[in-house]
């Protein structure tokens, strides 16, 4: 039976996904979670983190209603939303910030995901809208 149990839990462990998820963001003032593929993941109070929607609803937030607090909803219908950058400042504009194309503002993005694991955050103008 010992040998049973020790086989079923290795075989789970050896099967399960070698890469963590990005956390879920939450925002302090309205008590809403965000997927890091969603467009509001980087908000300027969105400073709570979660590991599961499980633990932010515990916490008093509820999920998104854009992406549902889920990766892939927001952006399973939508167009590829282009995002602009600047390597330098590691600073992040969306199409109507008036830094979108500026000469600085080099690298592009199509999720915001992308952005996120090279360091970059939003502006605080456009907040990447």
């Amino acid at each position: 039976m010992k040998r049973i149990l020790f086989s079923l839990t290795a075989a789970v462990i050896l099967t399960a996904p070698a890469f963590a998820a990005q956390p879920l963001h939450g925002n302090t003032s309205s008590k809403v979670y965000h997927a890091a593929d969603c467009e509001h993941y980087m908000c300027k109070t969105c400073t709570a983190e979660f590991k599961t929607a499980e633990e932010a609803e515990k916490a008093g937030f509820h999920a998104c209603k854009v992406c549902e607090g889920k990766e892939g909803v927001a952006t399973a219908n939508k167009q590829p939303r282009e995002l602009h950058g600047n390597p330098d400042s590691k600073t992040l504009h969306g199409p109507s910030c008036k830094y979108f194309n500026a000469k600085g503002s080099s690298e592009k993005f199509t999720n915001m995901d992308q952005a996120v694991k090279k360091g970059y955050k939003l502006c605080s103008i456009c907040e990447g809208k």
